[in-house]
């Protein structure tokens, strides 16, 4: 009886052949090691590609290349294929479906897609069927990341005439990033760039700096990333010797003291910027010293935008000082800074001067008070201006108010008017002892002070009438009312000369504040020949201090 040897199985341990096929055999996956899998593919970034476990996956060997562009093989001629074709024909080789939007843009030079999902196959098959001639292209938070990004970069390098590139809302990465910049500096005719909200770290160093770099770009904004004093650094050295770029937008950053101080002090010199977006950046006081002289000596900004950015009104002090001198600013965005009614009202006197070429304030956010809103309409009577605020307030704001008027101020009135007149005390008193008693009445003085033609108001009347019937005056002859003016001029002195110093002080302050970063800027001089030419005559006019008793050596 014979047997049946069909169902015989080949057990050879010794065929070459079998050892080599079951080499890496793929077994049956436990649910851990398939969200092993799943988690690899996340972060490896390989979604739709490796469908292995980790472990296997180290054992095979790949092939192909999935950093790079797919290489086509069509039957059709490489002129005749169109853009769908090579797009369709990617997605094929990759496995993957082809999105409907992007199908339907690729005949177009223009491709806008925004808040999609795309995978890394996605923006792969997409970058291979880009063509040269494409001007336009906006990916605004599809999930593009470092490989992607690198990947779309090799595409856009043959795109020679496009002028629009905005990659806004992914996150990018160090290494995409520099991607990006090698590839931006290589794009002859590219104007416009966006890279808003893309996590772009202060660490990137240098590489930022190298993005503001190119002689064709108009336009840049890097709004919601997280720049600080490093990347200011960078790019305010870049705008010093920049002579393209006329829009900047650098909003949403981490921009505060130093870092403020080295984007002004770039801005300072260069001549081509006109519209410059610092909104929701932390200026403060530092900030609104170097903004200041960016608005005396710059002569090419046209426009402003530093709404909340935490200015105060001491600081919007500063920030007047250089509107007061400057003729090129034509639309200034204040909105939302705890400026008060006072920073406004320094802000409007700054405007109100022939010189001023502002037709646009937004004061959004800040009460002002009824006389300054009376001064801006005066000023919009004479010239092209707007004033966008909440409401007019009766009253000023509490902080900010200067000190209220004393004894002391309402006496400076007196003597004001009798040094206007050139008279003596002794005329004055004369003039006020109409009876020739040698003393004046307590009850009849304060009103012959005002008959004399002194102008006051009703509560420096009612300070003069308060010191001068104190029991320590009476009676109120001529050595009396001599001592108490006598008193109030010592007083005045050392109070000039308290003003002084003090302003002395915050100039000093103020130069130190821009001489923060000037080791970054060595070209730049804070004070101009004029000015050290002036300090100098100014000291060697100070007589020098000799002592009475010198020394013998």
């Amino acid at each position: 009886m014979e047997k049946d040897d069909s169902n015989d199985f080949d057990t050879d341990l010794d065929d070459d052949t079998t050892d080599h096929i079951n080499e890496s055999p793929l077994h049956r996956l436990s649910s851990g090691k398939i969200l092993a899998a799943h988690r690899s593919n996340r972060l490896n970034q390989t979604f739709g590609q490796i469908n292995v476990p980790y472990e296997v996956q180290q054992e095979l060997v790949k092939e192909d290349n999935d950093d790079t562009l797919i290489t086509l093989r069509l039957k059709t001629p490489h002129d005749k294929r169109t853009r769908v074709q090579i797009y369709e024909h990617c997605c094929q080789t990759l496995d993957t479906t082809a999105d409907w939007q992007i199908r339907a843009l690729l005949p177009s030079d223009v491709i806008t897609i925004i808040d999609r999902s795309f995978s890394f196959n996605d923006i792969r098959a997409l970058a291979t069927a880009i063509e040269a001639n494409l001007e336009s292209l906006t990916l605004n938070t599809v999930g593009l990341t470092s490989r992607s990004a690198h990947l779309l970069c090799q595409a856009l390098c043959k795109c020679i005439n496009l002028n629009l590139l905005d990659l806004s809302g992914n996150k990018i990465g160090r290494k995409g990033f520099e991607a990006i910049v090698d590839t931006v500096n290589s794009l002859p005719s590219l104007l416009y760039l966006s890279l808003t909200n893309c996590g772009l770290k202060d660490s990137y160093g240098i590489r930022i700096g190298d993005l503001c770099r190119p002689k064709r770009l108009i336009e840049i904004n890097l709004s919601a990333n997280e720049f600080e004093e490093n990347s200011c650094i960078f790019i305010g050295n870049v705008l010093t010797e920049n002579s393209s770029l006329s829009y900047l937008n650098l909003s949403w950053n981490f921009i505060r003291s130093v870092a403020s101080i080295a984007l002004f002090r770039g801005i300072e010199v260069n001549q081509y910027l006109t519209h410059l977006d610092l909104s929701w950046s932390g200026l403060g006081y530092d900030g609104s010293v170097a903004l200041r002289r960016v608005l005396i000596v710059n002569k090419v900004l046209e426009r402003l935008n530093i709404s909340n950015c935490n200015i105060e009104w001491f600081s919007a002090k500063v920030i007047s000082e250089g509107l007061a001198k400057n003729s090129t600013l034509n639309i200034l965005n204040l909105s939302y800074n705890p400026i008060t009614t006072h920073g406004v009202q320094y802000i409007i006197q700054a405007l109100n001067s022939k010189t001023s070429a502002l037709h646009w304030l937004d004061i959004s956010g800040t009460p002002v008070f009824a006389p300054t809103v009376r001064l801006a309409e005066k000023i919009a009577q004479r010239r092209d201006f707007i004033m966008k605020f909440d409401c007019e307030m009766p009253v000023h704001d509490a902080l900010g108010r200067e000190a209220v008027a004393t004894k002391g101020d309402s006496m400076r009135k007196i003597i004001q008017h009798i040094d206007e007149r050139r008279w003596r005390t002794l005329d004055y008193f004369r003039m006020l002892d109409k009876n020739n008693t040698s003393h004046l009445d307590r009850e009849t003085v304060t009103l012959n002070i005002v008959k004399s033609g002194v102008k006051l108001q009703n509560e420096d009347i009612q300070n003069i009438h308060q010191r001068l019937i104190q029991p320590a005056v009476q009676p109120l002859t001529y050595q009396a009312i001599n001592g108490i003016i006598q008193q109030q001029r010592v007083r005045d002195r050392l109070l000039k000369i308290h003003q002084e110093q003090q302003t002395r002080h915050m100039k000093k302050h103020n130069r130190k504040i821009l001489e923060t970063v000037s080791q970054h800027f060595p070209d730049i001089e804070i004070i101009s020949k004029y000015q050290k030419h002036k300090e100098a005559i100014e000291k060697l006019a100070k007589p020098r201090a000799h002592s009475a008793h010198p020394r013998f050596f």
